[in-house]
């Protein structure tokens, strides 16, 4: 799979433009080395989710500011590499999903979109959202087509501004509606969409 230079661009551009106070928060990438060093520990191959952590590194969970007031995403933030690692292992310890299964993104209180690792799974490469608060316990549920298709829905909500972010006390604002329909039209093989 050849990765789309194009649509990590517009990503960074977007993030910028619209959501300027999380983008400060984002951390510089880790040693090219080190980043695929855990990707191999936890069986990671996408080469776009490869690309998206050399660009940087996700937003660490602080605990004086609440994560939320940082999200991208819904459900939370594209956490460091060394936090997906110890997901990893609470998740599968605690058996709240497969192995297979790599949270990234996190909401640091119990809300995860996680990445189908494995090759052999008709599903690889989507994203499965696990989410105590909203009842997805027992099972996880397709929410985006690939990382490449999250990336576009979400640059696509902040240009038709169902997702704005104005400043850290406000947090993330969402228009479920809007939002739910640009995530339907492209993540046409997610089951989430298909409850609406």
């Amino acid at each position: 799979m050849q990765v789309d230079k194009n649509i990590l661009n517009e990503f960074d551009s977007t993030m910028k433009a619209y959501c300027f106070p999380m983008y400060e928060r984002l951390i510089q990438p880790l040693e090219p080395g080190e980043i695929i060093n855990i990707f191999n520990t936890l069986g990671l191959s996408d080469p776009v989710l490869l690309e998206l952590y050399k660009w940087r590194n996700g937003i660490p969970n602080q605990e004086d500011l609440p994560t939320n007031a940082f999200r991208i995403f819904p459900f939370g933030v594209f956490p460091p590499l060394n936090d997906v690692l110890q997901f990893q292992e609470l998740g599968v310890s605690e058996e709240c999903w497969k192995k297979s299964l790599i949270s990234i993104v996190a909401s640091y209180s119990g809300d995860f979109l996680l990445y189908e690792s494995s090759r052999k799974s008709e599903n690889y490469g989507m994203l499965f959202l696990y989410s105590p608060n909203l009842g997805y316990v027992e099972d996880v549920i397709s929410y985006y087509d690939s990382v490449e298709t999250m990336l576009l829905t979400i640059i696509q909500c902040f240009y038709e501004d169902a997702l704005n972010y104005i400043n850290i006390e406000s947090g993330l604002n969402i228009d479920w509606d809007m939002y739910f329909e640009i995530s339907s039209k492209l993540n046409p093989k997610s089951d989430y969409w298909k409850n609406g």
